[in-house]
């Protein structure tokens, strides 16, 4: 093994590892508290607005975005849950008991606000094209923030 591989592999492991858990989910903790736990006062407010947008009156209103709201949960669905997901579950489940799903839980309750804070951002600083059409996303807030 070079000490070019074996660079990679200590970064690698660094990145990949304990540490990297940690810090999200210290940023998560942070930006729950900072947002006056969003994840929670929020959720009936986004379960309402989803409902109505599926079944209720809001449902033929095309004026809303690019995406109607069953695309863009659709969407947003199928980029987040995976088959490595359910079989991520089901391999903490057998490897590490009961106390996976409930770290599971916590990762995920303090993960939300942080995917919600990435949405909040990539909204705030997308852009239009030619076409008048909405472009965005993190690599494009960041270089719209620090430009």
């Amino acid at each position: 093994m070079g000490i070019e591989e074996l660079i990679n592999v200590i970064v690698y492991d660094f990145m990949w590892g304990t540490p990297l858990v940690v810090f999200i989910l210290a940023a998560g903790a942070y930006i729950t508290v900072r947002s006056g736990f969003f994840q929670f006062k929020g959720f009936s407010m986004a379960m309402k607005r989803a409902w109505n947008s599926f079944f209720g009156k809001d449902r033929e209103d095309k004026s809303a975005g690019v995406l109607s709201s069953f695309q863009a949960l659709s969407t947003a669905l199928g980029t987040t849950i995976g088959v490595g997901n359910i079989g991520g579950v089901a391999t903490a489940l057998a490897l590490g008991g009961p106390g996976a799903i409930f770290w599971m839980w916590v990762s995920g309750l303090l993960g939300m606000v942080v995917k919600s804070a990435e949405i909040t951002l990539a909204v705030h600083y997308r852009s239009k094209n030619a076409n008048g059409e909405a472009y965005g996303g993190p690599n494009y807030y960041i270089k719209k923030r620090y430009r």
